[in-house]
């Protein structure tokens, strides 16, 4: 239930101005990757559908901000040797709300553009070693690695700019294709995908604008299940990806641009080693 006292399907809820409460349930999907010892399995595969509960408490800080501690349940399955889960977080939520016409106004004329929509072509190699991927995936831990790694690659993109702040903060979305080359045993690949992307232009100038851009759980379709012996679960996976770049130019019409990647299924199969991706450089232009 939002502060207007609207309620939302697939859950009840009951609050005031200051707090809410709400209970929610769904089909979700559990899985588990089994291992064996002297060939004979201890623990099997196996991938269940089962019904998920939870639950929360929100405080309303003010119309934008909300704290939330959450839990949710999983029931156990016998057959499988499953045993039930529990799990609690706690965050928050910021609510982006329709801006009056006067605020609207005040932005267009601003003076900081924003991309609406430019094509990109990209070149990775992995002459540079996954020093950067690492450094992300395992000290610093804002990203993710992989099992099988790339070698090289060539992907286009197009990317659409669909939300904007006054300054720093905008909302795109990306459509990519790749073609992709494996670094151990030289496996062709391709992969096609469908990203959200938070743009955070943290430097203007006259001239350029620096950005920082993070990527998660872009849909995706990988062609192959089996890249240097790992396996990498279904066709369908995600894709998401963390890097720099610039708008610059006379117009601000170039762009160029630094990043990582890597292909996951995040779970939701049983087999999910992971693709890590290393640089990627970019070049592209803005069409509008």
């Amino acid at each position: 239930m939002d502060e207007c006292g609207r309620a939302y399907p697939g859950y009840a809820a009951a609050g005031s101005q200051k707090f809410s409460l709400f209970a929610e349930g769904g089909l979700g999907i559990i899985t588990r990757k089994g291992f064996e010892i002297n060939n004979s399995p201890v623990v099997k595969m196996h991938r269940l559908q089962l019904f998920l509960f939870g639950g929360a408490f929100q405080y309303h800080l003010n119309p934008k901000w909300d704290l939330q501690i959450s839990t949710t349940w999983s029931p156990a399955h016998a057959k499988a040797k499953q045993p039930h889960t529990i799990f609690y977080s706690a965050g928050f939520n910021y609510h982006l709300k329709e801006l009056p016409k006067e605020k609207i106004e005040s932005k267009i004329k601003s003076g900081y553009s924003f991309a609406r929509h430019f094509l990109q072509v990209s070149y990775t190699t992995n002459a540079m070693g996954y020093g950067v991927n690492n450094l992300f995936s395992k000290k610093l831990v804002l990203f993710w690695g992989g099992a099988a790694h790339v070698k090289q690659g060539f992907s286009l993109n197009y990317q659409r700019n669909i939300f904007h702040a006054r300054k720093v903060f905008s909302f795109d979305w990306y459509a990519g294709m790749g073609f992709w080359k494996s670094r151990n045993n030289q496996d062709n690949f391709y992969s096609l995908s469908l990203n959200p992307v938070l743009r955070f232009t943290a430097v203007r100038s006259k001239k350029t604008d620096l950005f920082f851009e993070y990527s998660v759980a872009g849909p995706t379709y990988l062609s192959k299940k089996i890249i240097d012996n790992e396996r990498t679960g279904k066709h369908f996976t995600f894709h998401d990806f963390m890097g720099i770049g610039i708008f610059t130019g006379q117009k601000k019409n170039l762009n160029a641009g630094i990043r990582i990647a890597h292909f996951s299924n995040g779970n939701i199969f049983p087999q999910n080693d992971g693709v890590k991706v290393p640089l990627t450089f970019s070049l592209g232009y803005v069409l509008k």
